[in-house]
């Protein structure tokens, strides 16, 4: 057995140094972490990681406590649960355009909870009584699973969970600002609420700027990823599932790629994404995850949030106005989010923590 965890730790390790060093368009200044200095950051932020792997038909995962300590687990059949998470997207993606009086409502949230409770007894029950419990948890998570609503998992609601594209540029991309951070809101349209939510968020914030749907431009939002510390983007997006560089965000004047934001020494440590199809992000052949969110990470984005699947435009309003105020009171970003989807619409934990911790100190 000790063999087979120590197999795993190495399979782990090697993933994430590719992970860091070929998936990311940002060199890795100091090259990647070795395993004591991962369990180390682990320590030092008082959180589980749950780093995934697959090998032949199976799931696994190797946990790291908070005390440092490490063990290997697996979790399940590998077609099993990719296909589990599919439905658990479908279910989504449905759920999102159904309003409570249609007929089907409560039959879609039947299924989606569902889905939900399997994922769970896949991917957690396995570890709940290693450690797991009420700590903050970090995922690194294969490609595949990094499509799972981890903070709508039973166990997850309202407990602080980030999902990191490495152990690496979790632990090494931590953001703590002091005062307040440099805020540009951009707004686009069809989004019914998102000037007024835009509006919101700058009063946030004491240096926030708002733009609304009608004015603002896709050369605008490309320099504020340049210019501001915390960019909120409340615009529909379009994802591209074969190139994550044609992903697009629409905004007054047409819509901003991916690939016009690469290439730009970004400024903004923290991106918000609001809308539907922002946040989406898919895996092709050869187990490569593809979005603008991931788009964002590789460029050197330390923390973005955003939701995975459609969510109500009425939920997407007040989770992201509450989730500033929560920013701006002090809270670390996988916390404050936690807490304004703990409770209320399920969809509103579709919303996840990418990356790594973000925080301000109010002055």
């Amino acid at each position: 057995m000790r063999f087979e965890v120590t197999r795993a730790e190495r399979a782990v390790r090697e993933l994430d140094w590719a992970t860091e060093a070929e998936s990311t368009q940002v060199a890795p200044a100091q090259g990647p972490m070795s395993a004591r200095e991962i369990r180390t950051a682990v320590q030092v932020a008082g959180v589980t990681m749950m780093s995934t792997f697959s090998r032949g038909d199976e799931w696994y995962a190797v946990l790291v406590r908070p005390d440092g300590t490490l063990s290997l687990h697996r979790l399940g059949p590998l077609a099993a649960i990719t296909d589990r998470i599919r439905a658990a997207q479908a279910d989504l993606s449905v759920a999102a355009r159904l309003r409570p009086e249609a007929p089907f409502y409560r039959a879609v949230r039947a299924s989606l909870r569902q889905r939900l409770d399997d994922l769970e007894k896949d991917l957690l029950s396995p570890v709940f009584e290693h450690g797991l419990g009420q700590t903050p948890l970090v995922v690194v998570p294969t490609p595949t699973l990094m499509m799972v609503p981890w903070g709508m998992l039973p166990s997850r609601r309202g407990r602080s969970t980030t999902v990191a594209r490495s152990a690496t540029m979790w632990a090494r991309r931590h953001t703590h600002l002091s005062g307040t951070p440099t805020v540009w809101a951009s707004a686009g349209p069809d989004v019914p609420l998102a000037d007024s939510e835009v509006s919101t968020v700058a009063s946030t914030w004491r240096a926030g700027q708002a733009v609304s749907a009608e004015q603002s431009t896709a050369a605008d939002l490309v320099a504020a990823f340049v210019a501001y510390d915390l960019v909120h983007v409340a615009a529909h997006g379009e994802h591209h599932a074969q190139n994550p560089l044609f992903s697009s965000l629409r905004l007054g004047d047409g819509p901003v790629f991916a690939h016009e934001i690469e290439g730009h020494r970004l400024r903004a440590s923290h991106v918000v994404l609001s809308a539907c199809e922002s946040g989406r992000i898919s895996v092709r052949r050869g187990e490569e995850a593809l979005g603008m969110t991931a788009s964002l990470l590789a460029m050197g984005v330390p923390t973005v949030v955003a939701a995975g699947s459609p969510v109500p435009d009425d939920v997407a309003h007040s989770v992201m106005t509450e989730y500033h105020q929560a920013l701006a009171a002090g809270m670390d970003s996988a916390s404050a989010l936690a807490s304004v989807t703990a409770d209320g619409d399920l969809l509103a934990a579709a919303f996840t923590c990418y990356g790594s911790k973000w925080q301000c100190s109010p002055d």
